[in-house]
């Protein structure tokens, strides 16, 4: 005998622009992977661009690698979609970011709740054409299609519903952190200090982030030499896409600050669960854009005290257990990383032990999931 229409698992379908472990993929994967656990709902994604860096084959999640990047024949890909979609048969079609909010929104098969995800703050004067155009687009497509919209944080929400962005059943839903995953590792500092060839009398800064302007590596990379002047105990650990020597750019701003042997350069890593914990001291360096930042709340699960520029909800994260600066302010940067790395080791675990507990009373991964699997379940069959 065959489930009933109310005890079969709901079938979901994700439309995200790529899967390069950046800030939307890397929730999606939490949020799939803890979904997964109770057999009652089923998963599949359809990716705009890009490669598939995070293994969902181990959780049975069918992946569609569409790539659309500078596609020619825009209108036949849709229809393609479109097919894949109808085939699919989805409850519910959940889109993260703005291009893919479009896309979804062109591919639902008809009557198909439609959620749109937003996952930044608003900055499309600092945005691409496209994304330029996908922010525009988004109101009407997702209006025309009554389509529900989920932030992860409050300032994005307000500033999106200032350009028309549908209010009416919008929802801020909260990024979710696994603080069994990230968790403190003793042992993970001697690792990294191994992997870099480096004594165990230094002290680690870290930043994790693709090579973007909204990321302020430029600031980050000023303010550390201002604030490790003098001081060679100090280190700057770097990771992320395009994070690496080649990356000219780069490398060119690391050797003007007179920064030559005391930045490490990681490129994309696939362990931060591993290299977070090593870490003294964490800093997020954004100037915009950033809504609910993922990398922070791992940070903070990690015990690991951060510093944060105040976008998006970064300040609402940290609270009192770390240091908070205004934007592209390089000196108020600079002196914020001199106070943490000035603080005893004594001083750090304090206020890493204060994060960590905030994280978990705050923003735990199976609370977060389980908000969003409510509201599948109030979408896909609003009289259960």
């Amino acid at each position: 005998m065959g489930l009933s229409e109310e005890n079969r698992p709901l079938k979901v379908l994700h439309v995200i622009t790529g899967l390069s472990r950046g800030g939307a993929e890397t929730m999606l994967h939490k949020l799939i992977t803890e979904l997964s656990k109770d057999g009652t709902s089923r998963h599949s994604i359809i990716a705009l661009s890009g490669k598939n860096a995070f293994d969902f084959a181990k959780l049975g999640v069918p992946v569609t690698l569409a790539d659309l990047t500078g596609s020619l024949s825009m209108p036949l890909a849709i229809q393609r979609l479109r097919g894949l979609a109808s085939a699919e048969r989805p409850d519910v079609v959940h889109g993260w970011m703005y291009h893919a909010n479009v896309v979804a929104s062109l591919i639902a098969p008809k009557a198909t709740p439609l959620i749109a995800g937003i996952r930044c703050t608003l900055a499309a004067k600092q945005e691409k054409f496209f994304t330029r155009a996908s922010i525009w687009l988004g109101p009407t497509l997702i209006k025309a299609r009554n389509g529900r919209v989920v932030y992860c944080s409050e300032q994005s929400r307000q500033q999106h519903e200032a350009v028309n962005y549908p209010a009416d059943g919008a929802l801020v839903i909260p990024n979710g952190f696994d603080c069994e995953r990230f968790k403190p590792d003793f042992e993970a500092r001697d690792r990294l200090l191994a992997e870099l060839g480096l004594g165990p009398d230094v002290r680690l800064v870290g930043h994790a982030a693709r090579y973007h302007a909204m990321k302020n590596h430029a600031s980050l990379i000023r303010a550390f030499a201002d604030a490790a002047s003098g001081d060679e105990s100090a280190r700057l650990i770097l990771a992320g896409r395009e994070i690496t020597p080649a990356n000219r750019e780069l490398s060119k701003l690391i050797e003007e600050a007179g920064l030559a042997g005391k930045v490490h350069l990681l490129g994309e890593r696939a362990d931060m669960y591993r290299l977070l914990p090593a870490l003294d001291v964490y800093v997020s360096s954004s100037a915009w854009g950033e809504a609910f930042p993922n990398v922070l709340g791992e940070a903070m699960a990690c015990e690991v005290p951060c510093v944060a520029t105040d976008v998006g909800e970064s300040a609402a994260i940290v609270a009192d257990t770390g240091r908070i600066v205004a934007p592209k302010d390089d000196a108020a940067l600079a002196h914020a990383l001199r106070e943490m790395l000035r603080l005893s080791p004594n001083e750090r675990k304090a206020l890493g032990s204060r994060a960590r507990e905030r994280i978990i009373r705050n923003f735990s991964l199976p609370h977060v999931a389980a908000t969003y699997a409510n509201l599948y379940r109030s979408l896909a069959r609003p009289n259960s």
